[in-house]
């Protein structure tokens, strides 16, 4: 099927700029239903990419500014040759590769700040073509009273079976 048959899908809208964020259209998607994601319009999505798309630039002319040649003819024939050459482009900046952040969440409110860590910047980062996004936990506890050896099993088998990476309990 054709995508403008069917919808685009953006991550949001910005009203400043009156245009979809991360929209994307002709290619599959992996939509994360958020109150900010929204189908688009294939009409609606076509402007914004006509809109956005770069018109290929025109060479640039270096013609004699008061219309008049000094110099011998090997001058002429040199000064022809760099007319209708554009000249390079400056280089573009290296686009950055790479994310990282380390942010503590309530450990009473984990579903309410990891729900809003997947929304607000997982969705994002994950919607990119090629991206490869590692999300990593990492709990530290420090009980004054000393662990009892029950939570310490329960505890110990528990991230056995979730597949922890590392994992341990130490006397401080």
């Amino acid at each position: 099927l054709l995508w403008n048959e069917n919808f685009a899908y953006a991550t949001g809208y910005d009203e400043t700029k009156q245009r979809y964020l991360g929209l994307e259209v002709g290619q599959r998607i992996t939509p994360i239903i958020s109150a900010s994601s929204l189908l688009v319009k294939p009409d609606i999505a076509q402007q914004q990419i006509q809109k956005e798309v770069v018109p290929p630039s025109l060479p640039i002319i270096n013609p004699d500014p008061d219309g008049s040649r000094d110099g011998d003819d090997e001058d002429k024939d040199k000064d022809r040759d760099k007319e209708g050459v554009t000249p390079p482009s400056p280089p573009q900046p290296k686009q950055k590769r790479r994310f990282y952040g380390s942010v503590e969440l309530d450990s009473e409110r984990i579903n309410r700040d990891a729900s809003a860590i997947a929304n607000e910047v997982l969705q994002h980062l994950t919607s990119l073509i090629g991206s490869k996004v590692k999300v990593t936990l990492e709990i530290e506890a420090e009980v004054t009273e000393g662990i009892p050896d029950n939570v310490i099993r329960t505890v110990s088998e528990n991230c056995k079976t979730l597949k922890f990476v590392s994992q341990g309990f130490e006397d401080k």
